[in-house]
């Protein structure tokens, strides 16, 4: 049976991804320091391929640890401090798990026999585009962000590591959306969601302004599918990963999102926000290696949201629906 290790296996994403490889036949060892609690995890302790172990993956002795006790097929890392509200709360601990760790793991696990390595990295890297183009993987980096900064470097530093093993397999995920054990409303789709669901007015920064959304399942998809990809030979590849067609502006959002729910949000429109990102973004070199489509768009995830806000899922004085 293949064995993989997921970091940040607590997280947003990271729990919906070891539920799609439990699915797909993996045993699954997940890792966290679980910052947020273990209570997401709750629907995958029951599955009996998946164990857990509470580690800091910035200590190097927990690195080898967990790679000696899961001797993982492939490994999928998705721990990190992530956006840049909370790297900037915590700069020294940012650079400390985003860039310093995921070269420790990398290195610790070339002492493996793990031949797959995929890294959680950010379309967010593109920082400001100056045209409507659709941007590449063979575009500049312009990171406007401490967040996206550590991103690239750890990047160029995987890409440099040539003739290393395991295979590096870098995902630049668009902004993330949807339903997930570990929620977020920190989140753009997830958040004008549900404040225009509760009638909150909402205020909306820089409202045409660019950026792709993928949500959580189809990150999973993508993992699981690069995972098991045969005709992925190279030392290392570098992906965005979303749908050509999920490219939103804020403005496109709020409009989908009343007319998904069927009234007129109450939103104030705000010029010169803090965030100066604006970027669209192709995502045609994935699909010609992985086809796929997309299972979960953003219209049906306003959908899933609205019918989880409605049954009153989501407790409102709750502070963990974010990642400061």
């Amino acid at each position: 049976m293949h064995c993989t290790l997921i970091t940040g296996a607590a997280g947003y994403i990271g729990t919906v991804v070891a539920e799609r490889l439990l699915l797909a036949g993996h045993r699954v060892v997940g890792t966290d320091v679980l910052r947020w609690g273990s209570r997401p995890l709750l629907q995958l302790i029951r599955h009996p391929n998946f164990s857990f172990v509470t580690a800091d993956l910035t200590q190097k002795g927990e690195c080898r640890r967990i790679l000696k006790e899961a001797q993982p097929d492939s490994l999928v890392h998705l721990a990190a401090i992530v956006g840049d509200p909370a790297c900037k709360a915590e700069p020294e601990q940012a650079r400390k798990l985003n860039v310093d760790a995921t070269k420790m793991l990398f290195e610790e696990s070339a002492n493996t026999a793990a031949r797959r390595f995929v890294y959680a990295s950010t379309c967010s890297n593109y920082g400001v585009s100056a045209s409507d183009t659709l941007l590449t993987e063979q575009d500049q980096l312009s990171p406007l962000s401490l967040y996206a900064e550590t991103k690239v470097e750890t990047e160029e530093w995987l890409l440099s590591q040539a003739g290393a093993q395991p295979q590096r397999i870098i995902l630049r995920f668009a902004t993330a959306h949807g339903l997930s054990p570990r929620m977020r409303f920190d989140l753009t789709v997830n958040e004008f969601t549900k404040a225009i669901c509760e009638r909150q007015p909402l205020e909306v920064y820089d409202a045409d302004t660019w950026r792709p959304y993928c949500h959580v399942r189809d990150f999973a998809e993508v993992i699981s599918a690069a995972l098991s990809a045969r005709d992925l030979r190279d030392a290392a590849y570098v992906f965005n990963v979303g749908f050509d067609e999920e490219n939103f502006t804020k403005r496109d959002l709020v409009h989908t999102i009343g007319d998904v729910l069927g009234y007129a949000p109450s939103v104030s429109y705000v010029a010169n926000g803090r965030d100066r990102r604006n970027y669209r973004v192709s995502f045609a070199k994935l699909h010609r290696f992985l086809p796929l489509v997309a299972t979960t768009p953003v219209r049906r995830s306003i959908q899933e949201i609205a019918r989880a806000v409605a049954l009153g899922v989501f407790e409102r004085t709750e502070e963990r629906y974010g990642n400061t």
